[in-house]
C-alpha cells in the first residue's frame, strides 16, 4: 500500500500531539482511511486537552485500499518526515506486517488504540461563552493555520459553554478545545498605588 497525500493536514495534526504522555499512542499522529470516502483520508492529533482533526485527498499507486485502516505514526518519524525541505506531497508506504516509511522516516506504528476521536467533536455549539487555557487556544489556531498554510488566517472560536469543548472549523478541519473550569471570583483585583497629585 502507498498512499501519497499533501503535508499540511500532517503537520497540522502534530501540533496538537503529545510531546510525551504515558499513553504513547497520543505521542504520535493517527491516519485514519476508510473505503466509503476512498479519495482521502483524516488525520489527527491530541493529547487529551486540544484535538485537531484534517482531511487530505490521497492517491494510492495500486489502487484504493479494499478496507480501512488507521495507522499511528510516531511524532519522532511525523516531524523527520516533516523537515523533507521542498516536499509538498508526503508518501506513506508500508513496507512490511510491522514497519511503514513516511517521506524518509521509517516506522513502527504506535501500539495502543487511538481515542475515537471523532466522538469528540460536537455536533452542535451553545453559543454560551467559556473559560480556556491559553495554550490549548494557541496550539488550536497554530494548528489551524498550519492546516490553512496560512499563518496569519483569522480564526472564530465556536464556544459550547464549560459542559462541553468549544472549536475552531474551516472546509476541511476542525480544532477541538476542551474548557477550563475557572472561578470568576477567585480574581483579586490588581491594584496601583495612589497618585501624589502633581500634574505632568
Amino acid at each position: 500500500m502507498k498512499m501519497t497525500f499533501l503535508k499540511n493536514a500532517l503537520q497540522a495534526a502534530a501540533v496538537c500531539a503529545a510531546k510525551k504522555d504515558i499513553r504513547e499512542y497520543l505521542v504520535g499522529v493517527r491516519v485514519d482511511y476508510r473505503i466509503s470516502a476512498p479519495e482521502r483520508a483524516h488525520f489527527a492529533g491530541t493529547d487529551g486537552h486540544v484535538l485537531f482533526v484534517g482531511r487530505a485527498e490521497v492517491e494510492f499507486e495500486d489502487g484504493a485500499p479494499s478496507a480501512d485502516f488507521g495507522v499511528t505514526v510516531p511524532l519522532d518519524a511525523v516531524k523527520l518526515a516533516v523537515k523533507a525541505a521542498g516536499r509538498r506531497r508526503y508518501v506513506l508506504l508500508q513496507l512490511d506486517g510491522a514497519r511503514w516509511v513516511i517521506n524518509n522516516a521509517i516506522f513502527t506504528p504506535v501500539d495502543g488504540c487511538y481515542p475515537e476521536f471523532e466522538e469528540v467533536i460536537p455536533r452542535t455549539v451553545s453559543g454560551e461563552k467559556g473559560q480556556f487555557d491559553p495554550e490549548l487556544l494557541a496550539r488550536g489556531c497554530s494548528a489551524m493555520r498550519a492546516y490553512l498554510g496560512n499563518e496569519r488566517a483569522m480564526l472564530e472560536l465556536k464556544h459550547n459553554g464549560t459542559a462541553g469543548p468549544a472549536v475552531m472549523q474551516c472546509a476541511g478541519a476542525v480544532a477541538v478545545i476542551m474548557p477550563w473550569n475557572v472561578d470568576a471570583a477567585d480574581y483579586a483585583v490588581f491594584t496601583m498605588p495612589a497618585k501624589a497629585g502633581v500634574a505632568v
